[in-house]
C-alpha cells in the first residue's frame, strides 16, 4: 500500500493515546468491583505484562506494517474473510457506541445537569461520521493536535494540585489480595479496543509497530498509575465518592487568575470523544469494506453509525445500566476471542497450512 493511505507509527500512538486515556477518564467502576486505592499506582505492571501478551498476535500477523488480518484471511477463504471483517466491525462499532455512552453520561451528570441527552449524542455521532468520511491520515493528523491539548492540561492538573497530595490517603499496596490486583489489570487491558485495531491497520501504518506498542502500553500504563496516585492522595475519600474522579481532581486546578479550568478541560474531553468515535466508525467501515470487497457508500455507513446512537443513548440515560453492562464480563470475554484467541487461532492455521505445502514439495 503506498504511503499516502498510510499513517506514521507516531500518529497512531497519538490516536490510541487519545482514545484510551478518555476511557480512562470516564470510566466508571461498578461498586460490587471496586479497587483498593493503594493499587491503583502500581496497576500498570499487570497492564504491561497483560498488554504485551495480547498485543503480540496481531503484531505477529501485521509483520510489522507488512499485511492485516485480512491479507491472512484471504489465504484462506474469502468467506473467512467476510465473517472476519462483520465480527470486526461490531466490534469496533459497540466500541464507538461503549464510548460514546461513557460521554453522554458524563455530559448528562457534569456538563449539562439533567438536560436531554439525544440532540448532544446526535451531534458527536453527525460529527464523528463526517470526520471518519475524510479518512485515515485526517484522523491521524486530528489525533496528533488532540494529543498534544491533552498532554498539555494533564500536565498542567497534576503540576497545579500535586502540592494538595496527601500520602496518607492511598491504602497500602495489595490490601484485597494479590488475585484481584492482577485481575484489574487484566480488565484494564480488556478496556483497550485499540489493540484489535492493529488487526485492521496493520499495513496503513508505516514504521515499527513491535517497537512502538511496547513503548506506548508502558507511557500509557505509568501515565494512569500516575493520575491514579495524584487524584486518590488528592481528593481522598471525596474523590471516592464521585462518579468521575479524575474530573473531580481538575476542579481543584487553577493558577492565579485561571481558575475552573476544569471547563476547558472538559472541551477537549468532548473533541477526544468525537475523535475516539470517528477512529472507530472508520475501522468499522474498513472492516465492511473488506468483507464486502468494495468501499461501503454512505448508506451502509450511516447504518453502522446509527446502532452507535442508539446504542449510547440507551445506556448513558441510566449510570446503573451502562455499570451492569461494564460488569457483566462480556467485554472481557469479547476482547479475550476477537483480540487474543483468533488470531492465534489464524496464526497456527497459517503455521499447519505452510507446514503441509513444505512437506508437499518435497
Amino acid at each position: 500500500m503506498t504511503s499516502r493511505f498510510k499513517i506514521g507509527v507516531g500518529q497512531l500512538c497519538c490516536l490510541f493515546s487519545v482514545s484510551r486515556i478518555l476511557a480512562l477518564f470516564m470510566f466508571i467502576l461498578p461498586e460490587n468491583e471496586r479497587m483498593a486505592k493503594g493499587d491503583r499506582p502500581w496497576l500498570f505492571l499487570p497492564f504491561l505484562l497483560f498488554g504485551l501478551l495480547a498485543a503480540a498476535p496481531a503484531l505477529l500477523i501485521t509483520k510489522n506494517g507488512q499485511r492485516s488480518v485480512f491479507d491472512l484471511t484471504d489465504a484462506f477463504s474469502p468467506r473467512l474473510t467476510s465473517f472476519c471483517g462483520v465480527l470486526f466491525a461490531i466490534c469496533a462499532a459497540w466500541s464507538a457506541a461503549m464510548g460514546a455512552a461513557r460521554l453522554g453520561l458524563f455530559t448528562e451528570s457534569v456538563l449539562l445537569n439533567g438536560a436531554p441527552l439525544p440532540l448532544p449524542l446526535l451531534a458527536l455521532v453527525v460529527s464523528a461520521v463526517i470526520l471518519a468520511r475524510k479518512g485515515l491520515q485526517t484522523i491521524g493528523r486530528v489525533g496528533g493536535l488532540l494529543a498534544a491539548l491533552l498532554a498539555a492540561s494533564l500536565f498542567f492538573v497534576l503540576l497545579t494540585t500535586a502540592g494538595r497530595l496527601d500520602p496518607a490517603n492511598p491504602d497500602p499496596p495489595l490490601s484485597d489480595g494479590f488475585f484481584r490486583f492482577i485481575l484489574h489489570g487484566f480488565r484494564a487491558v480488556a478496556r483497550t479496543p485499540e489493540l484489535g485495531a492493529l488487526l485492521v491497520l496493520g499495513d496503513r501504518i508505516s514504521g515499527p509497530q513491535r517497537k512502538a506498542v511496547p513503548i506506548w502500553l508502558a507511557g500509557f500504563g505509568l501515565t494512569a498509575s500516575c493520575l491514579f496516585f495524584v487524584t486518590t492522595g488528592v481528593t481522598g475519600e471525596y474523590g471516592e465518592r464521585q462518579m468521575f474522579q479524575f474530573y473531580t481532581l481538575t476542579m481543584l486546578a487553577k493558577v492565579g487568575v485561571m481558575e475552573r479550568m476544569d471547563n476547558l478541560i472538559a472541551a477537549i474531553w468532548v473533541l477526544s470523544a468525537l475523535l475516539r468515535t470517528a477512529f472507530f466508525l472508520w475501522i468499522a467501515w474498513e472492516c465492511l469494506s473488506r468483507a464486502c470487497g468494495r468501499k461501503p457508500g454512505f448508506g451502509i455507513q450511516a447504518a453502522v453509525a446509527i446502532p452507535v446512537l442508539c446504542v449510547s443513548l440507551l445506556l448513558s440515560g441510566n449510570v446503573t445500566e451502562l455499570a451492569g453492562v461494564l460488569a457483566s464480563g462480556g467485554n472481557e470475554a469479547l476482547f479475550a476471542g476477537v483480540v487474543v484467541f483468533l488470531p492465534i487461532s489464524l496464526l497456527t492455521a497459517e503455521r499447519i497450512r505452510k507446514s503441509h505445502l513444505k512437506r508437499g514439495n518435497t
